[in-house]
């Protein structure tokens, strides 16, 4: 955050409201986002319209649900895990 925040807007999404309530005290000018990858298709669409680039750091599991609008949004996406056969098969 901090080497992306000065030149950037950063969006947090994130099911965990005490993380996001902590990073917001600690760079106010991030924007935070509740919300469940598995439940909240259309917010994470709009979401993820808005953005340039999508880092992804769910766990791997839910990395599809993030990868499948990325990929029909057409938006570059960063994840934190290894490429599991149904990431290749979407």
């Amino acid at each position: 955050i901090e080497y992306l925040l000065p030149k950037n807007i950063i969006t947090i999404a994130s099911l965990e409201k005490d993380l996001l309530d902590n990073l917001k005290s600690k760079y106010p000018e991030i924007l935070c986002e509740i919300i469940d990858v598995t439940k909240d298709e259309e917010k994470m669409r709009n979401i993820i319209k808005k953005c340039d680039i999508v880092a992804s750091f769910v766990p791997p599991q839910f990395h599809p649900y993030v990868a499948k609008i990325c990929l029909e949004e057409n938006k570059n996406l960063v994840t934190t895990s290894y490429v599991s056969d149904y990431m290749l098969s979407i």
